[in-house]
């Protein structure tokens, strides 16, 4: 049979083992995750306008063709225009002669006003000097910016 203080022993080592193991209090849980979900909303907040900032910035196109002049590949280089169309293009320009317009462009089969609008800041019925049209090229190969 166990003793007074044997009893009390083992009652407080019962104490001692559920103290150490006790999980935290509800409140305690509740502050610790509002604070980490107050400094993660900080930090995405500060990280997602830093990342945008950049992104941001308008583009400004870096080459313009020449539609009275350019080449094959030059025309190639063009957002949207494939073979087929620069060879459509060329032929249009070698029968009828200059483009006196960007708008004359919507004659050529497969360009239509909407296509011819988003090509317009590329385009231009004047000289261009070899620099821009070399360029035209390196970015039709899928390199980067050269300036």
């Amino acid at each position: 049979m166990l003793s007074a203080r044997d009893s009390q022993l083992a009652a407080d080592e019962s104490l001692d083992a559920q103290a150490v193991v006790s999980p935290p209090t509800q409140p305690a849980v509740g502050w610790c995750v509002l604070v980490l979900l107050l400094f993660g909303i900080s930090t995405a907040r500060f990280a997602t306008n830093k990342f945008f900032e950049r992104v941001a910035e308008p583009v400004q196109p870096r080459f313009v063709v020449n539609i009275n002049q350019a080449s094959l590949s030059e025309l190639r280089a063009l957002p949207e225009v494939g073979t087929a169309l620069a060879q459509r293009i060329i032929e249009y320009r070698d029968v009828h002669g200059d483009f006196r317009s960007i708008d004359d462009l919507q004659s050529v089969k497969g360009l239509g006003p909407k296509t011819v609008d988003r090509l317009r800041a590329l385009l231009t019925l004047g000289d261009v000097n070899s620099e821009e049209s070399a360029e035209a090229m390196w970015l039709a190969r899928g390199n980067g910016p050269t300036k």
